[in-house]
């Protein structure tokens, strides 16, 4: 049957064109009917069209909306090469090799959007000197129309009922049989053909059900815009035949391609079937899959960007096995061969894409990227198109270096590995062990350590070299205020603040009115900026120190007493070269000894001492202020900042603290008094919290009654003590802070008492009257003869009874200070004191701690981290247990803690089949291991070595340690649970893993403990006197060695 159509004008087939003659199965017969269309215009098939052989040609257009659809097979003996476009000359001869041809002058157009459309033959060929277009539902598919089985220049193999995949640009797979062990029955087909050789027809499997191969298309046009689909692909073998192997698929595009569709010349796949040889025993048979085909793609001169808007994807992979049987391994299909441009070097692949990151391609063609290797574990690469093997890589966050090492990695390679830091370490343990403090007169053989040992006299003690904590910590030789210095005493001048980065100590710039005839306000006013700009926080040092606060919290404290440190030594250097022009007194400057620097050892307070260095005791004198020896009332403020590692303390390293018994206001000597307050003063502020209002009122309650009580005792010379928060700034908005006010009976009656009895100073008047009427109810009952009674039944409690008269009251006089950081406590302030402050009693702290626990909310955060992070506890009760029950305890906890997290981690580890899964094991051990850098295993080695040392400071860092661990053995807990059915170790997995759990307790009963053992130990005195409260303070090189 022929059919040919002409037509001058636009031909539209719009219906339904079929012909039996070609059977739907493979024979030897050659169909001869055909299907000729041509038009010197567009030419639009939109219906069904299904001949052995068409033709098609149009002047203009061609639109194929429909279905062309070719059922003719090629002849199994004719040995037919598919040439391209530019190669087919009449008529005749394309009829002869392709199934379907489509020729136009004009643009190809194959599919309708919303509109599925096939045009599918063995032989495919489409050519035009325009653009080709394939629409998203078009296939163009020649997919199994190759050579069927036992067919094919590759053909499979069948034995036993079991065939292999047929080969083209790929050798096909071998049939096999497993029982139990694996037994190759066929061989696969060989591949056949060239990349530089016309194309073939793919060939079949082995056996009767193999799948036949793909077919042949060609396709030549100036560009290519594919959204659909072009195939070649073979059949999927049955029952253990064969499968068939992809096809040929050449694409001419000088003008390149372009959209998303795909590219596909795949070996067909097969399957398994198991068969029973007993009734115990069985067989898995399996086929062979096809080989992957050929691609070809020619045409481009500008390689790299003939494909570049083509984002689709191109497959010639050979066959594998579809089975839901479980199998050891599975042989699949050669990948077949695809021929592109001469890529350059950095691009790759049938398409030119540049190499993707981490592969790599050196010379010209169009062979894929491969893999780069020279990137260290933990890094990345970084680069696409790499044309070396050396490819572009980066460290992982938290990684860095030339190694891509943690930091801690880094620091033991730094120091030679852990052989050389061990050694290191154990160099710095025995000169710890061996150190003596130099501001301390020891007796002979008399050590700073628990044990007796003699003076070290090996040679090598006094070199340089051994002070390397002298170089790593610098010290600025300053003199501080002594004891000689206490006649010339003239005033101090605090710096408020804490010195945080929130809170920075602050000089005050203005002038107090008692200073004026000493000080000279513009150039002091300049001393006080330059000081302020030397203890301001840098941003780059605030941002260092947040990242270890956030990533090795229980370091951040070290850090930040360094920054301290640094500036306190910016500070003695200033004042060092500094002139004293701030100063009045001509002899002041020329001396320059009037002003001293002092601090606490933790250098959270800071003060300026100016002393009187002229002839005259009259010239350059303060007025209404004493000269020489410390004079009552004084106000002293607490040091610290109120948190587990910087608790609030009175600093009795504070020349200004011991010289107190020489006031010449206290009728008595109270010097070994003064130590034991001193000492119990301290007990109850390191307990004091000051970030949360309620707890932090119920501590300071203690302290003020603390301070009450004093009052009963009479051999105190007449001192008493008050607890307040007071103003170091000349702006109210900065610089308050806790002390303690500190004055004399008499000095109470005078002040609070005038003629007639009026009321000399305008303070809380309403809350006076309560106290006072409280008071005098309970003397009343009490009838209590002591000095505490005597203050009470003063003048100052007489007044309070009735309200002062309107006339000497001045609202002026009462100023609102701003929110203290405990609480939001608001009350007027007491500007008769040495430093202006508001004075509080234990009942008005009771009063504002029922007042806050009705406004606070504790957040929830909070919450869990009061119960997380250690504190500050009170003083054990005097027991023999707490002399070593405590110390053994926490040895006993420490070390079944090391063995714990040591035991846990070798059992955490995957294995799968009787052999660990090392990528499963990584994932379980890093986590538990880095969700807090190493705390699991630093916390009980910082443990041993504290309880080694016995210093309070390393405790601390031990217990922080401890808290922080807690996440690393919580992670650990839910991995347990999560990867319970990888995990074969008895002890992690479900329902209850013991080791985590028991890590866990063990941790909280440390926690527990080690507060303890810390209040035991810094609540024992190793020596008698000042010196068993001091606080070491190695910044100092100018020390006294002994106290006032």
């Amino acid at each position: 049957v022929k059919i040919v159509h002409y037509t001058k004008f636009i031909r539209i087939l719009d219906g339904n064109i079929t012909s039996n003659v070609a059977a739907t199965v493979w024979t030897n017969t050659d169909p001869t009917g055909q299907l000729i269309l041509r038009s010197p215009k567009d030419l639009v098939v939109s219906g069904y069209v299904s001949m052995p052989t068409v033709f098609a040609s149009a002047n203009a257009s061609v639109v194929i909306s429909g279905q062309l659809e070719s059922r003719k097979r090629m002849n199994k003996t004719d040995p037919v090469e598919y040439q391209l476009c530019s190669i087919m000359q009449t008529t005749e001869s394309i009829l002869n090799n392709y199934t379907i041809s489509l020729f136009s002058s004009g643009v190809i157009t194959l599919g309708e959007e919303n509109k599925a459309g096939a045009l599918t033959g063995a032989a495919l060929l489409l050519c035009t000197d325009s653009a080709l277009t394939v629409s998203t539902n078009f296939q163009l598919s020649s997919s199994g129309f190759g050579y069927p089985s036992y067919h094919g220049y590759g053909h499979g193999e069948c034995v036993g009922s079991l065939g292999s995949g047929g080969g083209y640009g790929g050798d096909g797979a071998d049939s096999y049989a497993l029982r139990p062990t694996k037994s190759v029955m066929a061989s696969g087909g060989p591949s056949y053909g060239s990349k530089q050789s016309t194309g073939f027809l793919g060939s079949g499997g082995g056996c009767d059900d193999a799948g036949a191969g793909g077919g042949v298309i060609v396709l030549g046009a100036h560009h290519l815009n594919l959204n659909g689909t072009i195939a070649a692909d073979g059949v999927n073998g049955e029952a253990g035949s064969g499968g068939g192997s992809g096809g040929f698929v050449s694409i001419v595009v000088p003008n390149g391609l372009s959209g998303h569709g795909s590219l596909s010349a795949s070996g067909g796949n097969v399957s398994c079937i198991e068969q029973k040889i007993t009734f115990n025993t069985s067989q898995v048979l399996c086929g062979g899959g096809g080989g992957g085909g050929q691609l070809r793609l020619q045409g481009c001169t500008n390689f790299t960007e003939c494909a570049s808007g083509f984002s689709g994807a191109y497959y010639v992979d050979g066959g594998k096995i579809l089975s839901k049987i479980k199998l050891p391994h599975s042989p699949v299909g050669g990948t077949g061969i695809y021929y592109g441009f001469p890529c350059p070097p950095g691009y790759g692949g049938l398409l030119c894409r540049s190499c993707p990151v981490g592969t790599f391609k050196e010379e010209r063609g169009s062979v894929e990227c491969i893999a780069c290797h020279n990137a260290p574990p933990n890094s990345h690469y970084t680069r696409t198109g790499s044309i070396s093997s050396e490819c572009v890589w980066s460290c992982d966050p938290g990684y860095t270096g030339q190694h891509c090492l943690s930091p801690l990695d880094d620091l033991f390679e730094v120091l030679g590995g852990l052989m050389a830091l061990g050694l290191l370490l154990i160099i710095v343990g025995i000169g710890y062990y061996f150190k003596r403090d130099p501001y301390v007169k020891y007796r002979p053989g008399e050590s700073d350590h628990l044990f007796i040992l003699p003076k070290p006299k090996s040679p090598w003690y006094h070199l340089y070299c051994c002070n390397i904590s002298r170089w790593l910590w610098p010290r600025i030789g300053y003199p501080k205020l002594e004891g000689n210095d206490l006649k010339f005493h003239i005033a101090r001048l605090y710096l408020s603040g804490n010195n945080t980065q929130s809170n920075p100590l602050l000089l005050r710039t203005t002038v107090t009115a008692n200073l004026d005839k000493v000080l000279e306000s513009d150039k002091y006013a300049d001393f006080a900026r330059d000081i302020n700009e030397m203890l301001a926080f840098s941003t780059s040092g605030s941002i260092f120190y947040k990242l270890v606060q956030c990533f090795c919290y229980p370091f951040a404290s070290d850090v930040l007493l360094y920054r301290r440190h640094k500036k306190f030594n910016a500070v003695k250097r200033y004042l060092c070269k500094y002139k004293h022009d701030c100063m009045k007194g001509p002899r002041a400057k020329a001396v320059m000894k009037a002003i001293k620097v002092g601090y606490a050892a933790d250098y959270s307070l800071a003060y300026i001492e100016l002393l009187h260095t002229e002839y005259s005791m009259t010239s350059c004198a303060p007025q209404n202020t004493p000269i020489g020896e410390p004079h009552l009332p004084m106000v002293l403020l607490f040091a610290g900042m109120g948190s587990y590692e910087s608790p609030l303390y009175l600093d009795p390293n504070d020349l200004m603290v011991r010289s107190l018994p020489q006031a010449p206001e206290l009728d008595a000597f109270i010097d070994e008094q003064l130590i034991e307050i001193v000492a119990e003063l301290n007990a109850l502020l390191r307990v004091v919290d000051t970030s949360n209002g309620t707890k932090c009122m119920s501590q300071l309650q203690a302290v003020a009654e603390f301070c009450e009580d004093l009052g009963d005792m009479q051999n105190l010379g007449g001192v008493r003590m008050y607890l307040g928060f007071f103003n170091t700034h000349d702006n109210v908005e900065f610089g308050y802070q806790w002390g303690i006010y500190l004055t004399t009976t008499k000095h109470v009656a005078a002040k609070y008492s005038g003629p007639n009895n009026e009321f000399k100073h305008d303070i809380r008047l309403n809350e006076y009257y309560d106290r006072g009427m409280k008071t005098m109810n309970t003397q009343a009952s009490a009838n209590v003869s002591s000095i505490r009674n005597a203050a009470l039944m003063s003048p100052r409690s007489l007044a309070q009874m009735a309200p002062p008269p309107r006339s000497t009251f001045k609202p002026s006089q009462v100023s609102i200070p701003h929110y203290i950081r405990v609480a939001d406590y608001k009350g007027p302030l007491d500007n008769t004191l040495p430093l202006a402050g508001v004075l509080m009693t234990s009942a008005e702290f009771q009063q504002h701690k029922l007042h806050l626990m009705e406004k606070e909310r504790i957040p929830i955060w909070y919450r869990l981290r009061s119960m997380i992070m250690p504190a500050n506890v009170s003083k054990p009760p005097d027991t023999k247990f707490h002399g070593w029950g405590v110390f053994i305890a926490l040895i006993v906890l420490v070390i079944l803690d090391l063995v714990t997290a040591l035991a846990m981690l070798v059992n955490l580890k995957c294995v799968e089949n009787g052999e660990e899964v090392v990528a499963c094991t990584k994932s379980v051990i890093y986590p538990v291991l880095l969700i807090y850098p190493l705390a699991i295993l630093i916390a009980p080695i910082i443990g041993i070595i504290s309880l080694a040392m016995g210093s309070p400071s390393v405790v601390r860092k031990y217990a922080l340690w401890n808290s922080c661990s807690y996440l690393n053995v919580v992670v650990a807990i839910i991995i347990c649970y999560v990867k319970s059915d990888k995990l074969v170790a008895l002890y992690v997995t479900r329902p209850l893993p013991l080791l985590p759990v028991t890590l866990l307790l063990l941790k909280i009963a440390e926690g527990r403990v080690v507060n303890i053992y810390i209040a035991d130990i810094e609540s024992n005195r190793r020596r008698r006197g000042w010196r068993g409260l001091m606080k070491r303070r190695d910044s100092d090189a100018s020390s006294p060695p002994d106290s006032p």
